[in-house]
């Protein structure tokens, strides 16, 4: 994917991004913990000057396209993110493209 989104001359892929304050919470539901799957993280590319919080709980409605894997949305909508519990894996999925 990055490779074709790279050819395309209206694409600014961003070179470097932070992710702060990262929290991922998982309950143990076979101990009878209760509470909620929580994510909760910081986003912020300087390039493109876009700063955002992200959040995923119970109550996160997937904003992605149809019949892929699902995304969240943080706070600027130009940012979502895909979290993986299984893998406990974290991808954030920047629109930096013009024609996107």
């Amino acid at each position: 994917m990055i490779q074709i989104l790279a050819q395309d001359n209206s694409c600014a892929l961003p070179d470097n991004f932070t992710v702060s304050y990262f929290l991922a919470f998982t309950p143990d539901t076979a101990s009878g913990n209760q509470n909620s799957p929580l994510v909760h993280f910081g986003f912020q590319d300087i390039a493109t000057s876009i700063s955002t919080m992200c959040m995923y709980n119970t109550s996160s409605v997937n904003v992605g396209p149809e019949g892929l894997t699902p995304r969240y949305a943080c706070d600027n909508e130009m940012v979502e993110f895909i979290w993986d519990s299984e893998e406990v894996t974290l991808t954030v999925v920047e629109k930096a493209c013009s024609n996107r």
